[in-house]
């Protein structure tokens, strides 16, 4: 073979074995730049958990997805703080007939609360006594006489038996007031009467300080000396021995013993026996019944 033959021939197998190896790089190359697949075998379910949880991507992931779990149950933690606050400051229900919302009718049924004296119940200065009306006090029971009206049926109830109210036969009388009888049940005895609204509290206002306790009704308290000296009805002072029991019915809205516990005191008149109305310092009277 003549020289110019040899030298096309190694030509040749040179330029074919440049082009192998340029494709099987190019291959290779396209290979490492696209997503790898893994085809690692497990020999059980826990040793592939358990390699999916050293990858770093996956573990971060992870975290997230349980940080997104435990985002709900904290909230509902502090929804329900926040409700607890709520129902705590909600403020109590009226009692005696009186509106919670403007005019609407006030809504009992359901409700524990207690039969309760009112001040028509308890002598007034008006009324000539001969003693002191003292503890236990009773309120009336009433009867139904027809479809929405009752009548006092001649029994009595004590003065703070708790009840629950089962029905209500409410009118309204005015403003954000209303009128009629409840359906009521003994809590101890379960023996079911009728009462009047303006006899039912929702709570035991006697235990409550005394400037609260008798925006709600009347009480038996006693005079402790304490605070400033009483007062009548025009502010002079009165000369009250320690100890004396008075009956406690409200707080005075206005005029000179604005902010003074008013009060009934028996005391000797020129005619008789009777109630005298005093004011007295909120510090200076203590509640017993």
């Amino acid at each position: 073979m003549s020289k110019t033959k040899w030298w096309i021939v190694i030509s040749v197998v040179v330029l074919v074995y440049g082009l192998t190896n340029t494709l099987k790089n190019d291959d290779q190359t396209l290979n490492s730049d696209s997503n790898p697949v893994h085809t690692t075998s497990y020999d059980n379910k826990e040793s592939a958990e358990h390699d999916i949880q050293s990858d770093p991507v996956e573990a971060i992931n992870k975290n997230n997805e349980q940080s997104q779990k435990n985002e709900n149950p904290e909230n509902q933690k502090i929804n329900n703080s926040s409700n607890n606050e709520d129902e705590i400051s909600q403020p109590r229900l009226n009692g005696r007939g009186r509106s919670d919302d403007g005019r609407e009718e006030p809504q009992y049924v359901g409700l524990n609360g207690y039969a309760a004296a009112s001040s028509s119940d308890v002598s007034r200065a008006s009324e000539f006594q001969e003693k002191f009306p003292s503890d236990q006090w009773e309120i009336s029971k009433y009867k139904q006489v027809g479809d929405n009206k009752f009548d006092d049926s001649g029994k009595t109830t004590k003065h703070k038996t708790e009840v629950t109210v089962i029905k209500q036969f409410l009118t309204h009388k005015g403003f954000g007031t209303y009128e009629g009888a409840l359906l009521v049940q003994e809590i101890s005895t379960k023996n079911e009467y009728y009462i009047n609204v303006y006899n039912f509290v929702t709570y035991p206002y006697w235990e409550d300080n005394i400037e609260g306790a008798v925006k709600e009704g009347p009480l038996l308290a006693v005079y402790n000396g304490k605070g400033t000296k009483p007062a009548d009805r025009q502010g002079t002072w009165v000369d009250l021995p320690k100890g004396s029991k008075v009956i406690a019915n409200s707080i005075e809205s206005v005029g000179t013993n604005k902010g003074k516990v008013r009060a009934e005191v028996y005391k000797e008149w020129d005619q008789g026996f009777g109630g005298v109305d005093i004011y007295f310092d909120i510090n200076s009277l203590d509640i017993y019944y």
